[in-house]
């Protein structure tokens, strides 16, 4: 598997509201920089100069530009949050009293239905302005309401929908594939090695990776913590 980020980082980030657009872009200078909108009571905007994230930006693939300052204070509340979520309790109880958000991104937005079957994506106008991009959407149960958004705010992306059963993408949205996720070990799984390298989509970045697949997620997790 070449490489996975699920998000990437644009040059420009286009901001809209009802009072008034605005083009917020790289400051001419020698040295590379990244564009950081901030929202607050003041409204303003805020060019970090890319020597001064440097941290973040090894740290996030390349994704984050946020002053060392701050990104060492989003790790020491994952970290805060994380040791919170390790707390042993009554199995039915335990992922409702554990396990909460311990990360978060400026510019969340929802894709697809309300409650089950859409997402949340992060970030999503950093990859608006790519020439081309790849998703892999895993679980669908005939649902199609999460490549339908995706379409629509990212119309240059491939989409790929996988699910064990059959169903039918809708016209010029994704392209269906009857799968199951998992090690790829047993003959009636595939790997998510098996599928980049079938599709060969080796040299391509999957720039977001759903998976909804009713728990069968965790050997999922195996394979990428290996990479």
């Amino acid at each position: 598997m070449e490489s996975l980020r699920v998000f990437a980082i644009n040059d420009i980030i286009h901001r809209n509201d009802n009072t008034h657009q605005q083009n917020v872009s790289l400051s001419p200078s020698t040295q590379p920089s990244f564009t950081v909108l901030l929202e607050n009571h003041r409204n303003k905007t805020l060019s970090i100069p890319s020597d001064d994230c440097q941290l973040s930006l090894r740290e996030s693939d390349q994704f984050f530009c946020e002053y060392d300052v701050d990104w060492e204070r989003r790790k020491k509340l994952y970290h805060l949050q994380h040791g919170r979520n390790r707390v042993s309790d009554a199995r039915f109880l335990f992922f409702q009293n554990n396990w909460e958000p311990n990360f978060s991104c400026e510019f969340e937005r929802r894709l697809g239905n309300i409650g089950d079957g859409g997402k949340w994506v992060c970030d999503v106008h950093h990859i608006q302005s790519k020439p081309t991009c790849l998703i892999y959407s895993f679980g669908s149960n005939g649902d199609f309401s999460f490549e339908n958004a995706i379409k629509s705010v990212l119309p240059k992306c491939e989409i790929h929908t996988f699910d064990m059963g059959v169903y039918h993408c809708p016209p010029n949205v994704c392209t269906f594939h009857q799968a199951k996720l998992g090690d790829g070990l047993d003959g009636t799984t595939k790997s998510l090695e098996m599928i980049i390298n079938q599709l060969n989509h080796t040299q391509r970045e999957i720039d977001i990776l759903k998976v909804d697949i009713e728990g069968a997620e965790f050997s999922l997790f195996f394979e990428l913590f290996k990479k």
